[in-house]
């Protein structure tokens, strides 16, 4: 699953599914000739034109793959990652695109502020593959305390 505000970028992959969000500036969506880029495997490809939000609940399969990239607001940046997540089969990456981009003074306006708190809310439940530009954790099958531990910081008193 990638989902995109502009083109699809074209990943090698046993299949994979494109949500176009509906352009910000006219309004209007991306249609499938429109996606070049991904013609060598448009047998692989099913486009769903709409807002992110509405598509990626109405999916009911597992992926390998989860690129998210479109807004670059906070807000939209996690609620595609928590929606796309459920759809992640145990194993797969999800990659965040654009996470080092801070074009925005404000940081709500910018992608970090949704992959550091996607991060954090999910600790133990993935590994983290890189970090730069980029952002790729793998799922893992089942909650791991070690990899929590690793990601978020240690209590000190408190209820657990």
């Amino acid at each position: 699953i990638t989902t995109t505000s502009a083109s699809a970028r074209s990943w090698q992959s046993a299949g994979f599914v494109t949500v176009m969000r509906r352009s910000f500036a006219t309004n209007r969506c991306a249609r499938a000739p429109a996606i070049p880029n991904v013609a060598p495997w448009r047998d692989r490809v099913e486009v769903h034109v709409g807002r992110s939000a509405d598509v990626l609940r109405r999916l009911d399969r597992h992926y390998e793959f989860v690129y998210v990239d479109a807004s670059h607001a906070a807000a939209d940046v996690i609620a595609d990652a928590v929606l796309a997540w459920p759809l992640l089969a145990a194993g797969g990456v999800m990659v965040f695109d654009d996470y080092a981009w801070d074009w925005f003074a404000r940081p709500e306006r910018n992608p970090r502020l949704a992959v550091d708190a996607f991060r954090a809310c999910y600790a133990g439940h993935y590994t983290l593959l890189h970090v730069g530009y980029q952002v790729a954790v793998r799922k893992l099958p089942a909650y791991d305390r070690v990899a929590a531990a690793a990601i978020l910081p240690p209590r000190t008193q408190g209820h657990a």
